[in-house]
């Protein structure tokens, strides 16, 4: 009888040790959580070409559903504004090749991966469309501080010319996307060019979004 207990204790301490999953060498199994009800509360902030500030508010970028298409789920996120909702709106679902966006289901455009995940730091990519924009995975645990608190994150640059006609600004069509595996959206970045009084686009502008909370599974 002794022997048999000792024997299923091991056995219990084996399915312990094997079922641990904190290991650091092994990643997230997802880069975005995709559950409904998940959301990341963001601090909004925009400056002009000299570094001024401009206004700042609080965003909060919502999953608000999903839908189903060939037996795939794709989740909905929303953001509170055009901006945001240009920058991190859409569908999205992870893959085994990492997070994977659809503009619109509905439409003949094809999904396209986003976000590399798991990556090697100097991978590139290219994403589709008219601007062109490349991707390159700058970092994959990357150190920064953000009012959540110091965060460890996939660092994604996307850069394109905008061969498309779109006008230049200095650092516009750049964009620096910090993910935290597991949590998602960490920190955006981007640059561009706003209306002036007479309706002509020459006012530089350059829009932050920050974690504050991640809120869900």
């Amino acid at each position: 009888m002794t022997l048999r207990i000792l024997f299923l204790l091991l056995v219990g301490s084996a399915l312990f040790v094997g079922c641990d999953n904190n290991d650091p060498d092994d990643p997230d199994p997802v880069l975005l959580p995709l559950d409904v009800g998940n959301q990341w509360v963001m601090a909004f902030t925009r400056f002009d070409a000299e570094g001024t500030l401009i206004d700042s508010s609080t965003d909060t970028i919502r999953v608000v559903g999903d839908t189903t298409v060939a037996g795939e789920r794709w989740a909905e996120i929303q953001g509170p504004t055009q901006l945001a909702n240009t920058l991190l709106g859409g569908f999205y679902t992870n893959r085994d090749d990492g997070v994977w966006k659809w503009e619109d289901p509905s439409s003949d455009e094809p999904p396209y991966l986003l976000y590399q995940y798991p990556a090697d730091v100097g991978d590139t990519y290219e994403l589709p469309g008219t601007a062109n924009y490349t991707v390159t995975v700058l970092g994959t645990d990357e150190p920064f501080d953000a009012p959540a608190g110091a965060l460890s994150a996939y660092l994604y640059e996307l850069d394109t010319e905008f061969t498309a006609g779109y006008p230049v600004v200095d650092g516009a069509g750049r964009f620096e996307r910090y993910l935290v595996p597991g949590q998602g959206f960490a920190f955006f970045e981007c640059a561009y060019l706003s209306l002036n009084e007479d309706g002509e686009l020459d006012n530089p502008r350059r829009s932050v979004w920050e974690l504050i909370a991640f809120e869900g599974n």
